[in-house]
């Protein structure tokens, strides 16, 4: 769902993945991520104030697989080759709501993983893994003298003499790549006789084990690449997500170890394993580092006024004094998803004026109220308006809704970050005093409160 936030007299206004509704009066369709919505998929449109319908809906050139009504659970050992009968996703979850990682053409091969769920089968299609329906697949039968077994997968060796990677268990058959000697290779979990399948970089095929000699245990990572987490989080096992192995609090410090897709591979602790990509900052929280430390342009240096606390988040401009805050987010999983969030600022006013950090102090603590509830945006209006029921003042735009207690916490928190929500100046013996925010006093208990979700913290 997008979320979009009129300050600093915003109206708030929750869009959808097909409609949107700009500070609530004109609407425009919104084409979603075509990579992300995959064939069969239900698209919800949702609202703080009116469910839409759902909307089912098929992309151009993908198969719908809600054209299979097969459910009948299925059990595959490691190790069973299958082909594609269709050209059909290589989906993230077993289910065609999840995100796909990539298109297999007809004919593909791939390899089950011995995992199932229901119908749906997780399978290896070359260096990638990930879940097909079974009604998209056809048994390879194995050829008399080849059948495959099981195996450890994941072990390490390298290769004796320069030696072909071929496309199944003998010299038979064709050559998928020619290796050096010396090369490395990690065993999928399958065998056929003396033949090891293998994994070679992004290729996968077959060599005999007597050119293979098995390597070293491999060394720890020694990563040095630094991140911290946007929200609390699951660690999980495999890139579907669906294990997993530890919470991680938002704003903790990780390691990053690899990174494929929309998920990036971290270690936490003495725990590796996947999180999404998104959900992941390069600036620490509390940094003085700037993201753009020659900063040209209204834009950066916004974005380097609040990089203390919204490190990343790219900062549009446009004539005004106002600004807006606004996410899209793309949910297929508990904690599985992808998210663009963006902060829009008024330009009229000197990007580092008291005014103008004010309203982009509270763009980013919009920005941040929605990390702290993982973009649950009607949860974390609901716990807002708790906390501060009677809402601020509407004087500045009278007939605009927006849950106050939002707009209200936005406005403490940006005092907290060192926001001056009362200013004067004076030229030519005239004194003007703006007013930025709600209007609304902070108590001491919303403060605290302030500090918390600036913390990532909910409360």
């Amino acid at each position: 769902m997008l979320h979009k936030i009129r300050s600093q007299f915003a109206a708030v206004t929750v869009v959808a993945a097909l409609t949107l509704t700009v500070c609530g009066s004109a609407s425009a369709a919104v084409q979603p991520d075509s990579s992300a919505v995959g064939e069969g998929s239900v698209v919800t449109a949702t609202s703080d104030r009116t469910p839409l319908t759902p909307v089912i809906r098929t992309a151009p050139g993908q198969v719908s697989s809600m054209l299979s009504t097969k459910t009948t659970a299925v059990t595959v050992p490691a190790g069973t080759a299958f082909r594609t009968k269709v050209a059909v996703n290589l989906r993230l979850a077993a289910s065609t709501k999840t995100a796909a990682i990539r298109k297999l053409a007809q004919g593909a091969t791939v390899t089950a993983t011995g995992k199932t769920s229901g119908a749906w089968i997780k399978v290896t299609a070359g260096s990638v893994i990930g879940w097909v329906h079974s009604g998209h697949l056809v048994k390879v039968a194995a050829k008399a003298g080849t059948a495959t077994q099981s195996t450890a997968a994941g072990v390490a060796y390298t290769t004796k003499v320069a030696v072909n990677l071929r496309k199944g268990a003998s010299t038979n058959h064709g050559v998928v790549r020619k290796l050096a000697k010396g090369a490395a290779v990690t065993t999928t979990g399958k065998k056929s006789g003396s033949w090891l399948h293998l994994k070679a970089g992004a290729s996968t095929g077959w060599i005999h084990s007597g050119h293979l000699t098995r390597s070293a245990a491999p060394k720890p990572s020694t990563s040095t690449v630094a991140l911290w987490t946007k929200t609390a989080t699951g660690l999980y096992a495999d890139q579907d997500l669906s294990e997993k192995l530890v919470n991680i609090p938002a704003q903790a410090k990780v390691t990053k170890v690899s990174s494929t897709g929309m998920l990036t591979r971290i270690t936490y602790g003495t725990t590796t394993g996947w999180v999404s990509a998104d959900l992941l900052s390069a600036g620490q929280p509390g940094t003085t580092a700037k993201p753009y430390p020659n900063a040209t342009g209204y834009s950066q240096r916004a974005a380097n006024n609040i990089a203390k606390w919204c490190w990343g988040v790219p900062v549009k401009t446009y004539p005004g004094t106002g600004g807006f805050a606004s996410f899209y987010a793309y949910t297929y999983g508990p904690d599985a998803m992808t998210v663009t969030e963006l902060i829009e600022i008024g330009s009229d006013h000197p990007v580092s004026s008291p005014q103008s950090l004010t309203t982009q102090y509270h763009e980013c603590a919009h920005i941040l109220q929605y990390r702290a509830y993982q973009y649950d945006g009607p949860a974390m209006d609901k716990a807002m308006d708790r906390i501060y029921p009677k809402g601020g003042s509407n004087t500045f735009w009278p007939g605009y809704s927006y849950h106050k207690g939002t707009e209200h916490m936005a406005d403490c928190m940006s005092e907290v970050m060192g926001a001056k929500r009362i200013n004067s100046s004076t030229k030519n013996g005239v004194t003007t005093t703006w007013y930025s925010g709600y209007g609304g006093s902070c108590t001491t208990t919303q403060l605290n409160h302030a500090k918390k979700l600036i913390a990532g913290q909910r409360v």
